[in-house]
């Protein structure tokens, strides 16, 4: 009887750690794969000059300009300025910019505690002169909109799926 009630206390608990090593025992087989399209992608974007949200994209940079966006609160205190960033956008001299899927779209709600990554004008400036090319694990790619467009098929390469076609795109957008 002590046995039965003993398996009756023990085997949902076992189930579920069988649960949870199924799925770590998954994540850890597909590691391989993940790190391989990671490296594939960082080769892809060395070297270029690029913008990202995200810090571990922009020190690949040739000349990384934001290394840690939420360090940008020295914008409030009036000793950081992004018009630099903003006119470089502006002049199409960045060969991508990389942002979290969907930021484009949901960036006055990003932030923490008031601090957000980037400026409006940093994102108008970015919708304006640059379109949404592809996206690869979560991250939209966007290239210049008269780009001169041989870093798409190399993204396309190592898994990048090409965005949706918007009306009245110009050349550089997909």
């Amino acid at each position: 009887m002590l046995l039965v009630l003993l398996l009756r206390a023990f085997v949902p608990m076992l189930r579920q750690e069988f649960a949870y090593l199924t799925m770590s025992y998954a994540n850890v087989s597909d590691y391989q794969a993940r790190r391989a399209k990671w490296e594939s992608f960082v080769s892809t974007v060395s070297g270029k000059r690029l913008l990202s949200t995200f810090s571990d994209v922009t020190v690949h940079s040739m000349t990384p300009e934001l290394p840690d966006p939420l360090l940008n609160a020295l914008e409030l205190g009036g000793r950081w300025d992004f018009g630099p960033v903003v006119a470089q956008i502006n002049a199409r001299m960045l060969d991508l910019i990389v942002i979290a899927e969907g930021q484009a779209e949901t960036h006055k709600d990003n932030g923490y505690r008031g601090v957000r990554e980037w400026d409006d004008g940093m994102w108008r400036a970015l919708k304006r002169n640059y379109g949404l090319a592809c996206v690869f694990e979560g991250m939209e790619v966007w290239l210049p909109n008269r780009g001169s467009g041989e870093l798409l098929p190399r993204l396309s390469g190592i898994g990048c799926l090409a965005a949706a076609k918007e009306a009245g795109s110009g050349p550089g957008r997909h």
